[in-house]
């Protein structure tokens, strides 16, 4: 199932957690953390780890490029969104990509 990610990874980690009626405990085990530090990270309190997407994604079977997204967005708009700037930021951010990918040719040596 694919979700249109506009929430928090804090947000879709506790809203997937919940739809599947599993307690803290439970998902904090499996991604090798405590419930206080889970908890933390569903409030947006924490930060999630890098490592934390994959897990994610297979523990509640969802498509990894929305948690991905979810986390990456987060760490994106934290780092700019207080700057008066952020808008615009993010506009060239986004042209920087662009160009890049039209630049970059495939690698399509095996």
């Amino acid at each position: 199932m694919t979700y249109l990610v506009k929430e928090s990874f804090g947000s879709l980690l506790k809203r997937l957690r919940l739809e599947k009626g599993l307690p803290l405990r439970k998902v904090a085990a499996f991604l090798d953390i405590d419930t206080s530090s889970l908890s933390k990270i569903e409030k947006n309190i924490r930060k999630p780890t890098a490592g934390m997407i994959e897990k994610v994604s297979d523990y509640f079977e969802v498509n990894v490029e929305d948690v991905r997204v979810a986390y990456l967005s987060d760490l994106v708009a934290n780092t700019i969104m207080k700057d008066e700037f952020s808008e615009r930021i993010l506009k060239v951010a986004q042209e920087k990509i662009q160009n890049h990918n039209a630049n970059t040719e495939p690698n399509l040596s095996l």
